[in-house]
């Protein structure tokens, strides 16, 4: 069977469910002593967050890769997954490739970032968009012959347009 099999088997229906209301910060009704539902619920995010990497740790035997695309949009719980897996000495054949659009960085995205993994375990990867050769390339392999010549003799605006977008390119 496949890791990723053997991963998603290690968590039931229910396991899931409560993992992710905890981890939205959904906990049951308070009660008088909030110290000890404080403690109770850290231990229980802790026992989630262990079961989590123990299910990722089912493919130790090869490197992980977790993709997070357009990570700004992250929510608190997904943030503290992620922090935890970073941090975990025993995932270090895990590699998180996170993607964020230059758009929407500023500087609170980037300290929340920051927290999430050491420094010394973090490669920041400034992506260009594709060059026109590169487009010209991508619309012959995705397009039709008709729509290719189309798109071909519109290319440098294209190009200009989209900034080389693979993305915008193919819509």
């Amino acid at each position: 069977s496949s890791d990723l099999s053997e991963i998603a088997l290690q968590f039931d229906e229910a396991s899931v469910s409560e993992l992710a209301s905890n981890l939205r910060g959904e906990r049951p009704a308070s009660h008088a002593f909030a110290s000890a539902r404080d403690a109770d619920a850290s231990a229980e995010e802790f026992r989630l967050l262990e079961a989590i990497t123990s299910g990722v740790q089912v493919s130790a035997s090869r490197p992980v890769v977790l993709v997070v695309d357009d990570i700004q949009w992250a929510d608190a719980g997904t943030t503290r997954v992620l922090r935890h897996l970073l941090r975990h000495q025993a995932l270090d054949h895990l590699m998180v490739v996170a993607t964020i659009s230059d758009e929407v960085l500023d500087a609170g995205i980037d300290a929340r970032l920051a927290r999430l993994a050491r420094p010394t375990h973090v490669a920041r990867i400034k992506l260009a968009g594709l060059d026109l050769h590169e487009m010209r390339a991508l619309i012959r392999t995705r397009a039709n012959a008709e729509t290719s010549a189309r798109l071909l003799r519109i290319a440098s605006t294209l190009r200009d347009t989209t900034a080389g977008h693979p993305l915008a390119i193919c819509e």
